[in-house]
């Protein structure tokens, strides 16, 4: 008996092992510049905000389906110069935060640079607030459909080590007119995967 559960052990092990030896994580910073009627409003790129996508690759290691979210915070402001001394920063931020599931195809390369194309779709949810000092005032907020186009490549650092760098273009379908911003991502990965090809 204790042999059979042993050998049920292992073999759930192994597995496991392989199992998640089919997953990467990517942590990176996101860089943003508004385009379109976007762009109207915020005109200067956003160099706050972050990126987080779990990829499984599907078999032969080629296609990668995945999830990825993040935030992007855009802002208007200035300062302005308060009676009792000192200044007042006063403006406008919103604040976006992508939900989407993603695919990936690979490209056949060498073996360190990997250069993929993906799409992404799904949802994005949004807050904007009105801002003076450090008191800030909800005005809008909702969530609209969106896709991702997007291109990039991973560059192995080490086995399980990768440096991402990545181009995408957001398109969310508001109501009035289309929010649009190009996101530079550059990042970092932990790969639990052996590449084929």
């Amino acid at each position: 008996m204790n042999k059979i559960f042993l050998s049920l052990i292992f073999c759930l092990a192994c597995t496991s092992f392989s199992f998640a030896q089919k997953f990467r994580m990517t942590a990176s910073y996101a860089m943003a510049q508004p385009i379109g009627e976007f762009q109207d409003l915020y005109s200067s790129y956003s160099g706050r905000g972050g990126h987080f996508t779990l990829e499984y690759f599907i078999y032969p290691e080629k296609w990668s389906v995945g999830l990825s979210s993040g935030i992007n915070d855009f802002r208007l402001g200035k300062s302005i110069q308060n009676p009792a001394g000192g200044v007042i920063p006063v403006g406008l931020s919103t604040k976006v935060y992508p939900l989407l599931v993603q695919s990936h195809y690979y490209l056949p390369w060498d073996s360190k640079i990997k250069p993929y194309a993906g799409l992404a779709l799904g949802t994005y949810l949004f807050n904007a607030e009105v801002f003076l000092g450090d008191d800030a005032e909800e005005i809008d907020k909702g969530s609209y459909f969106g896709m991702v186009p997007e291109i990039g490549a991973y560059l192995n650092l080490t086995e399980t080590i990768e440096l991402l760098a990545a181009l995408r273009y957001n398109h969310v379908f508001v109501d009035n007119s289309p929010m649009q911003y190009l996101q530079l991502n550059i990042g970092l990965a932990y790969r639990f995967v052996r590449y084929d090809y």
